[in-house]
């Protein structure tokens, strides 16, 4: 009977060691195709050719081409030489995504380890943490947050181990704030921490180091892009904060929607949410060591930051890979202190659901495509060929990976961000302009006439619709992400 708990947690290792190697089986499986399978990809990879040709990722907005590139330079130039040797292509930078992805569980289990000292909890939940839901769906994606989790990981793991000079977490976390700023959550909670702990030197010298390296390169990025920078970063998101966006959004840690359906597996896709929860919660009433003070408290800023950030119009559960790996870590605290005072029953009763919401049934198909691009395969060949082909250079594309894949300029990189601009800031819509004066020799967009006109809340706006419907006419339909209407000059 002695040796039954640890035979448990065997079984159940080799359950999440299976679930978390379907996981990044299903991801490797997903660089390979070459179309765009989310908005936001094509943007990236733009971006990154452009850095990879000696251009900035921060253009005047103004000027052809119109650019907009929200998030910071850390993987935009880090991608540009996979982009030289490899060419613009989707699946060398996906792969680059698995790997960070690959490195945020590593980062999981040592940070775990020298948490908890004992390999059992830092493998459980660093498979666990491949195993949500949220973070499997992402993992094939060419996103930038994977990056941004991975720097801030490592920073976690710098600051635990650096004892007294706890200022050298600063440098991955400036990298992870300049990957995408909203990754500010564990340099927060490490000041504050060390504020309640009244080392106040170290506190204001990882503040300061922090301060002096982000204020360094933010004015150099401002000086060197003319302003531009910090336009990107702080005024080029003008959708407006909903409530029912912000349920949308935490609704996929719930059975609310197209996740649990990815999964195969219903409602027990809460299950490990409400689980890594618990055990937090556990954590945070027995355990007080300062590490663990940390970690929670890390979490529950990253919880307020997600919040925030969760409630914008075009937020989509990205957002969420920090906060799962928050939840990850502290959820192993909880679940160690349960080891250690031989509460076996609550042990046991985490290990069984754990196991049984990572079987992840669907992930070793080989046919499990993007949960909600199930025809990205279908029409999408068809469109690029159209767009490679077509003797014309001056396209505008919602599905920008389609100009970019056939080797053509782009003339709008990041159509969303435009149109918000449009909308929401009385930006000048010099693009309905070029319609209206025929320049564009192809347009794809997401649907015909009266799908741009039903679509509000992503849509275009009045007047460009209006002058693709005088100017234009539908040539071609393809089921194809952001491409399902072509149009051409009309007689």
């Amino acid at each position: 009977m002695r040796k039954l708990p640890y035979v448990v947690e065997l079984l159940v290792l080799v359950v999440l060691f299976l679930g978390a190697g379907g996981a990044l089986r299903f991801g490797w499986q997903r660089t390979a195709p070459e179309f765009q399978e989310d908005y936001e990809e094509s943007n990236v990879l733009n971006a990154a050719a452009r850095t990879s040709q000696g251009l900035s990722p921060y253009p005047d907005p103004h000027q052809e081409p119109i650019v907009f590139n929200p998030y910071g330079p850390v993987v935009y130039y880090g991608l540009g030489p996979i982009i030289s040797h490899y060419g613009v292509h989707f699946r060398a930078a996906r792969v680059a995504v698995w790997c960070a992805a690959l490195a945020c569980a590593l980062l999981v289990a040592a940070i775990i380890g020298l948490v908890t000292r004992s390999w059992t909890p830092s493998l459980l939940f660093c498979a666990a943490y491949l195993c949500v839901a949220v973070v499997t769906s992402w993992i094939p994606v060419l996103r930038v947050d994977f990056f941004g989790v991975a720097f801030t990981l490592a920073g976690i793991l710098v600051f635990l181990v650096s004892q007294d000079r706890r200022w050298l977490a600063a440098f991955p976390w400036v990298l992870a704030i300049f990957v995408k700023y909203t990754f500010v959550s564990a340099p927060a909670a490490a000041f504050f921490v060390l504020v309640w702990q009244r080392r106040w030197r170290d506190a204001w010298k990882l503040a300061g180091s922090c301060a002096a390296l982000a204020m360094a390169w933010f004015l150099y990025l401002q000086i060197t892009t003319h302003g531009w920078f910090g336009f990107n970063m702080f005024r080029a998101h003008p959708d407006p904060s909903t409530f029912k966006h912000l349920g949308w959004f935490f609704g996929t840690l719930l059975p609310l929607n197209h996740v649990a359906s990815f999964y195969g597996i219903g409602g027990l896709v809460s299950t490990f949410t409400i689980l890594l929860f618990v055990l937090t919660v556990i954590g945070a009433f027995t355990v007080k060591t300062p590490e663990s003070r940390f970690l929670l408290l890390y979490a529950a800023v990253c919880l307020v930051i997600t919040t925030i950030t969760g409630a914008k119009l075009g937020s989509n559960h990205n957002h969420l890979l920090e906060l799962t790996a928050a939840l990850s870590l502290c959820a192993a605290v909880g679940y160690n202190s349960l080891r250690k005072e031989k509460e076996w029953i609550f042990a046991f009763a985490a290990l069984v659901a754990l196991a049984f919401v990572a079987k992840t049934p669907r992930v070793w198909r080989n046919d499990v495509l993007r949960y909600y691009q199930p025809g990205v395969e279908r029409g999408c060949p068809d469109l690029y060929a159209l767009i490679k082909d077509h003797p014309g250079q001056r396209i505008l594309s919602s599905n920008v990976g389609a100009i970019l894949v056939a080797g053509k300029p782009v003339l709008l990189s990041n159509p969303y961000v435009y149109s918000q601009l449009v909308e929401h800031r009385g930006w000048e819509d010099s693009v309905a302009v070029k319609v209206n004066q025929r320049d564009y020799d192809l347009i794809a967009l997401d649907s015909d006439i009266e799908g741009l006109r039903a679509n509000k809340r992503f849509g275009w706006s009045e007047a460009f619709v209006n002058a693709v419907e005088k100017n234009y006419a539908v040539t071609h339909r393809y089921d194809c992400m952001q491409a399902g209407a072509v149009f051409e000059r009309k007689p």
